[in-house]
């Protein structure tokens, strides 16, 4: 992965210099805050540098598109530590739930502790476009 917003550019750079076609740069998780969806880490992915760098890419006639994960971080009370994508995703009660307890089913992948979007319930899909909506506008 790219450390930096700084690194993802030069390797489209290269890519301009050296005249290879490229339509799309893709990032993967690494732009992500401690990799919690819907967030830049502020000090290798600064939102006014990656804001500037998709501008200059969508200049260029090309497309730009980040990995997201759909494992939310699940934060715990004792964190002390506001994380709305989990706490609206509980308020609309759209997380998978484990079939013995009847609570959001807890898995762990790369935020830590996290719980999964139940795509079949009614509102998961707008939860997820709004998400995507927030994050863009960012």
């Amino acid at each position: 992965g790219y450390q930096t917003v700084g690194e993802v550019e030069e390797v489209w750079q290269n890519y301009t210099a050296a005249k290879i076609p490229l339509d799309t740069v893709w990032m993967d998780i690494d732009y992500m805050e401690a990799w919690k969806d819907w967030t830049l880490d502020p000090a290798n992915f600064p939102t006014d540098e990656v804001t500037s760098f998709v501008e200059a890419i969508h200049d260029n006639g090309q497309h730009f598109v980040v990995i997201v994960d759909p494992g939310i971080l699940a934060v715990d009370d004792s964190w002390d530590m506001d994380y709305a994508p989990f706490t609206d995703g509980l308020e609309m009660d759209l997380f998978v739930k484990d079939g013995f307890n009847r609570e959001p089913y807890m898995t762990q992948v790369w935020p830590g502790p996290t719980v999964m979007p139940d795509w079949f319930h009614p509102n998961t899909s707008a939860y997820w476009t709004d998400s995507i909506a927030t994050f863009h506008e960012t």
